[in-house]
């Protein structure tokens, strides 16, 4: 079934077109359920359907609004695109419309492949796709796990003590050489709700492989403090990956580039019980994380533009709470002349952000 395509007017008086598929592909749990337009789906009324897309559509079209802006803000010749996907959120096609040269990273190999072969030709003659692990580790990780599936608990939990000691002692230099990711710096950089998602693979490997080690009946007291101080560096791990990735975001640009940074970090539940409505609140970043996340980008960047808003992401079935992402969005560039990086430094040591 062809897509239908719905005209959108931003407050500029532009005019543009997004389609029912890309509306469909930003859901993330319930993609097939939308793709029948109409009636009930799976329990879901058209009014409820209704809802979510028109939702989906203000979250892309202000992501979409963003990213076209911060590449009219200087002249661009190359871009490059941390975390592809599925495309819904990095307008890839468009970009590569506007620059001479541009790089598409991605984590997950067959759906960045797929992203990058729905591009039109023209794009894709001067674009590249690069599989990489954007949070730096993840790979080391898994090697480590599958390598040591038959070890015992308190032998296993030694040696990821081993691998996440030496890991942490990159500091936040966990990325190749950006050069290697892309020819010199970019003029233009996205990174569109990427930097929430980069610990989860690594960490939720880790715990899934020791989980699977723990006796039903319980574990010694060494055991247990091994356990605990493995998710004390988790914590630490978590927080330089964070910081690695917006490292990353400045080692890929020059200061005349553009970067076109969003995160999420808290989604919401809300739901209905005896007539009152709850909202409950869910971090993605912990408190500490994201004073440390928005520290970071204070020092090193300079914001151009900023913007929240609140992405509807799941359709409620039987009365489940209504699933939604809390986004904030910043344009940004390297702090160029001795007053910007004063004020840079005087950030850095108000806030006793550590230097990378």
């Amino acid at each position: 079934m062809e897509s239908q395509e719905r005209e959108i007017y931003w407050p500029s008086g532009k005019e543009v077109h997004l389609s029912g598929d890309k509306v469909v592909r930003c859901n993330y749990r319930r993609r097939k359920a939308l793709k029948t337009p109409g009636t009930k789906v799976r329990g879901v009324s058209k009014k409820r359907k209704q809802q979510y897309e028109l939702g989906a559509q203000d979250h892309l079209q202000k992501s979409r609004a963003g990213i076209l802006y911060a590449l009219e803000q200087t002249p661009c010749d190359s871009a490059v695109i941390l975390g592809l996907g599925a495309d819904t959120e990095t307008y890839a096609a468009e970009v590569g419309e506007r620059v001479n040269q541009m790089t598409c990273l991605e984590f997950d190999g067959k759906l960045g492949t797929h992203s990058f072969r729905q591009l039109p030709n023209a794009v894709r003659e001067k674009s590249r796709i690069v599989i990489e692990d954007l949070s730096g580790v993840y790979h080391r990780v898994q090697k480590y796990c599958d390598e040591t599936d038959d070890l015992p608990l308190s032998e296993f939990a030694d040696g990821l003590l081993a691998l996440l000691t030496e890991i942490l002692a990159l500091g936040f230099d966990m990325h190749q050489d950006p050069n290697l990711i892309h020819d010199g710096p970019a003029d233009f950089v996205c990174s569109s709700c990427v930097l929430s998602q980069l610990e989860l693979f690594p960490i939720h490997y880790m715990n899934v492989a020791l989980q699977a080690k723990i006796d039903p009946d319980g574990v010694t007291p060494e055991e247990a403090e091994k356990i605990e101080a493995i998710h004390s560096a988790q914590d630490l791990l978590r927080h330089r990956i964070q910081i690695a990735h917006l490292k990353l975001l400045h080692r890929l640009t020059h200061s005349k580039s553009r970067i076109y940074f969003a995160f999420t970090p808290y989604s919401s539940e809300t739901s209905t019980h005896s007539g009152q409505i709850r909202r409950e609140m869910i971090p993605m970043l912990g408190e500490a994380d994201r004073f440390r996340v928005l520290g970071t980008l204070a020092t090193q960047f300079k914001p151009l533009a900023k913007s929240s808003w609140e992405w509807v992401e799941d359709i409620p079935t039987n009365g489940d709470p209504i699933l939604s992402f809390h986004v904030q969005s910043q344009i940004l560039r390297h702090r160029a002349g001795i007053r910007e990086k004063l004020e840079g430094w005087y950030f850095r040591k108000r806030l006793k952000m550590e230097p990378w």
